[in-house]
């Protein structure tokens, strides 16, 4: 989810990424936008036109072709000789982005391995307050006032914590999802992880 420190925990992930790789763990430098640490380019490529439409954050165009993507990640996760791969998004929220059948298709592309999804919430007042400042000041350079943002994003159903997790929990299985609280690790992002 957006908003709940994953721009830093993701440049403290790629900044650290020969450090993982001595522990077995791959942080890839593919599947992001340059200058990014986030894999949005690998998981945009798994979008057609009608999911895409869904996200707000204007991407780059083309959307890029998901197997030149995979097959870069293959390539890397070859050359690592690691046995964990961690990969970031945070679009993967947007339920209607990324619905079940996206979800379906990101299980099967790795069926080969255990896949665990960690979730960071933020409480809904904290969380619309820091989005819409992003939205203003970042790049989409976003006009709308903030009540038409609140709306935005209640029709995005970003706030539907229990049912996006269910949705993933549907997909991957329940054993499978670590949600957590933004609020209670935002001194030490890597608390869930440890």
């Amino acid at each position: 989810m957006p908003k709940t420190g994953s721009t830093s925990l993701q440049q403290a992930l790629l900044n650290g990424a020969a450090d993982l790789r001595r522990v077995g763990v791959l942080y890839p430098n593919i599947g992001n936008f340059e200058g990014q640490a986030a894999h949005h380019r690998y998981f945009l490529g798994l979008l057609d036109d009608d999911h895409h439409r869904f996200l707000r954050t204007p991407f780059t165009k083309p959307r890029p072709d998901f197997d030149t993507e995979h097959s870069a990640l293959l390539a890397a996760v070859d050359a690592s000789h690691c046995n964990t791969i961690l990969l970031s998004s945070e679009i993967l929220w947007n339920p209607r982005a990324f619905d079940s059948a996206v979800l379906h298709r990101i299980k099967s592309t790795f069926s080969d391995y255990e896949v665990l999804i960690t979730a960071g919430l933020r409480t809904i007042p904290s969380h619309s307050l820091s989005g819409y400042a992003q939205r203003i000041q970042g790049p989409q350079r976003y006009c709308g006032t903030f009540a038409d943002h609140i709306r935005e994003n209640t029709d995005d159903q970003v706030w539907d914590y229990v049912q996006r997790l269910y949705s993933f929990a549907a997909v991957f299985g329940p054993e499978a999802i670590f949600p957590f609280w933004y609020e209670d690790v935002r001194q030490n992002l890597f608390v869930p992880f440890a």
